[in-house]
């Protein structure tokens, strides 16, 4: 096998062809518990159902993979603590717009396994890590809402990659699979490394002005911060694991009794159950401290992420707000320009471009 191809300008995957060469992204290897008896619980139509729907949200992202997407984001105030959204002496409000070149993406369906990945734009790109962290995080919420109310157990990590058609491979997936049954939890954790050190830098870069890169990792990947991982055979690890909550947190843990009911008192059932609790315990715990809320139901059941580009988008097209930088995600690197006489601390002389090459 050939050795990691490096592209142009640093960026390891500028001029390779993924199809040919290993190139840098981020992989989710997820595994449905309970997988062996799901044929005498439920009926066979029910289960083609639940995976067609899975099958059908993936497919759609494959295709949006192949076109140019665009985000739009507030500049914050400048002063440290303060969140509120800057505005100019009109009233309307500073956004940046972010323009994110097609990621590469891919996903297969073995039985009781779902594989998916994207292919990095650019050296350590915070994009792959996030976009697979909301397809995780979606695939997680369509098995337990479906018919068989499936558990998932997954693990994300970034690397090298091969994928051509439905095949992916390479060292990052090998990683993942290894990995992914260190824990009894039924919970999607990630390699304590995937949004520490370079990405947080990253998410500065993109939002500089205050940036609570926890929460933006949150809001925009679905991922929490810090929380403790039960290993097989004793100890634990700390690290990102994709949010477990779909709806409100009382029907969350009334699910998860029921889906690990253990009538019989087996042994590991027991053990994964109590791994599971204390990944969700310390999952709602990490969500109140980031939004320093009591009442986190309605923050748990609306897609903010989705709603928040909803609400941005608006706001740019009915004149509210206006653009005044730009953020191009390219091969060439991630390029920033400030528009309009505005720069990094206000009120610019004149126009001024950032590129990280």
């Amino acid at each position: 096998m050939p050795g990691r191809a490096v592209g142009t300008k640093g960026y390891p995957n500028a001029n390779v062809n993924p199809e040919n060469s290993l190139s840098q992204g981020t992989v989710a290897i997820l595994d449905i518990l309970g997988f062996k008896g799901i044929w005498a619980r439920f009926h066979p139509e029910e289960v083609r159902h639940a995976f067609g729907e899975i099958r059908e949200g993936l497919d759609t992202l494959v295709a949006q993979s192949q076109l140019p997407s665009v985000q739009f984001m507030p500049l914050l105030g400048t002063a440290v603590g303060d969140f509120r959204w800057r505005t100019n002496e009109k009233g309307e409000y500073l956004f940046t717009k972010i323009t994110f070149n097609p990621y590469r993406f891919r996903y297969s369906i073995i039985s009781d396994t779902i594989a998916f990945a994207y292919l990095n734009i650019e050296d350590q790109d915070i994009n792959t890590a996030l976009y697979v962290g909301q397809a995780a995080h979606w695939v997680q919420h369509k098995l337990a809402q479906s018919k068989i109310k499936a558990l998932v157990r997954g693990y994300i990590c970034s690397g090298d990659l091969y994928i051509g058609g439905s095949t992916i491979m390479g060292p990052a997936v090998d990683e993942a699979a290894t990995h992914l049954n260190l824990s009894d939890a039924a919970c999607i954790w990630a390699a304590p490394n995937l949004l520490g050190g370079p990405y947080d830098s990253l998410a500065r870069k993109l939002r500089p002005e205050t940036c609570d890169s926890e929460r933006f990792f949150f809001e925009w990947g679905r991922f929490l911060p810090r929380i403790e991982v039960p290993l097989k055979g004793g100890g634990s690890v700390e690290t990102l694991v994709v949010c477990p909550f779909w709806q409100k947190f009382s029907g969350y843990y009334t699910r998860l009794e029921r889906s690990l009911a253990n009538p019989g008192g087996r042994l590991d059932i027991a053990i994964k159950r109590n791994a599971t609790l204390k990944v969700a315990t310390n999952c709602e715990s990490r969500l109140r401290e980031l939004y320093r809320c009591s009442d986190l139901d309605r923050l748990t059941k609306v897609d903010r992420k989705s709603n928040f580009q909803q609400k941005t988008r608006r706001l740019v097209e009915t004149g509210r707000a206006v653009v005044v930088r730009e953020v191009v995600w390219g091969t060439d690197g991630m390029r920033i320009t400030w528009l309009d006489g505005y720069g990094p601390q206000g009120k610019s002389p004149k126009k001024q471009s950032n590129s990280r090459n």
